[in-house]
């Protein structure tokens, strides 16, 4: 009996307790929402086209901050590295 009281306090307390779902807010989740729309900055940059030799000169000095030294000595995996470095 005491059971039942409880289970029956508890629940109508958690209903008691529920708030309403939130308002939906436009953007991402509005009906009129299209996914990767054309238009804008992004039709900008797609009519670019590369320039090879100035980006790899522009990468020159960045790539060597980026990709570690690879070590002398070539220690055994331990449980948290993997088994080899990952080429850059």
């Amino acid at each position: 009996m005491k059971a039942s009281l409880l289970l029956i306090g508890l629940l109508s307390a958690g209903l008691a307790l529920a708030a309403p779902p939130a308002p939906k807010s436009q953007g991402i989740e509005g009906k009129d929402y299209k996914w990767n729309a054309e238009g804008g900055e992004k039709s900008e940059a797609l009519k670019l086209k590369g320039d090879k030799k100035r980006a790899k000169k522009a990468m020159k000095p960045v790539a060597p901050a980026t990709c570690p030294p690879a070590p002398a000595v070539r220690t055994a995996p331990s449980r948290n590295s993997p088994a080899s470095t990952p080429p850059c």
